[in-house]
């Protein structure tokens, strides 16, 4: 497999959610606004890029039917981890989100490089996904770090980490062969954290916000599933 088309889309991925952090830290001061857009935006990537991607994946080896029911366990086990974790006064809950998104820009650059070992074509679909909504997920990544109000010192160090994380998964995919049934389970779960994100840490932020704040849910979702239909295909 030529290492260097895998490894320059991962690169590029991860310079446009450096991008998307950036520009989240700069407008820190409409958190109201940003937290609505990253609700929308968690939401849509979930259920239009996330869950098809690993029924996709899973065709061979997974029902929809079972796939979904991993993606029902993942939303209804990551809030009781979390509490276990409040519960013990660990700062690791506080991270779960931010956590949540690197793995997923991680298993984006993994599934882009293994696509390329498929086909020119197939990788390229896959990393031009993944670039596409970086800048959403830098975003994302910032919000998720603020709401449960960690520092933008611990805001930027997560924006770092999910940035490298396309590379890091880039890399992983050239020395270790994960099965395909295998990441459809992974990415399944990572759909349902995902759902419960935006739900139920996000969404709730935006109830008591004005007409402004809501509309901003409905476009991000509109934009981010439009962008994820359109590349898909």
């Amino acid at each position: 497999m030529d290492i260097i088309t895998p490894l320059g889309s991962a690169a590029l991925s991860g310079l446009a959610i450096l991008s998307g952090g950036q520009l989240a830290l700069a407008i820190v001061h409409r958190q109201s606004t940003l937290l609505s857009l990253s609700a929308g935006a968690i939401f849509a990537i979930a259920l239009v890029a996330v869950l098809p991607e690993a029924v996709h994946l899973g065709h061979s080896g997974w029902q929809v039917s079972g796939l979904l029911a991993i993606a029902a366990l993942g939303y209804a086990a990551y809030p009781i981890i979390n509490r276990v974790l409040e519960a013990s006064e660990s700062d690791i809950a506080s991270h779960g989100g931010p956590f949540s998104f690197a793995l997923h820009a991680g298993l984006g650059g993994f599934i882009a490089a293994i696509g390329f070992g498929q086909s020119t074509h197939a990788g390229l679909i896959m990393a031009s996904a993944a670039i596409a909504h970086g800048i959403a997920h830098g975003i994302n990544t910032v919000a998720l770090a603020k709401a449960p109000g960690l520092s933008r010192r611990a805001s930027t160090r997560w924006l770092v980490i999910n940035a490298a994380a396309p590379m890091l998964g880039a890399l992983l995919a050239l020395v270790v062969r994960v099965d395909e049934t295998v990441l459809a389970a992974i990415m399944a779960v990572l759909a349902g954290v995902l759902l419960f994100i935006s739900s139920n840490c996000l969404l709730p932020r935006t109830k008591s916000a004005g007409l402004k704040q809501h509309v901003a849910v409905a476009v991000a979702i509109v934009v981010v599933s439009a962008f994820a239909l359109t590349v898909g295909h």
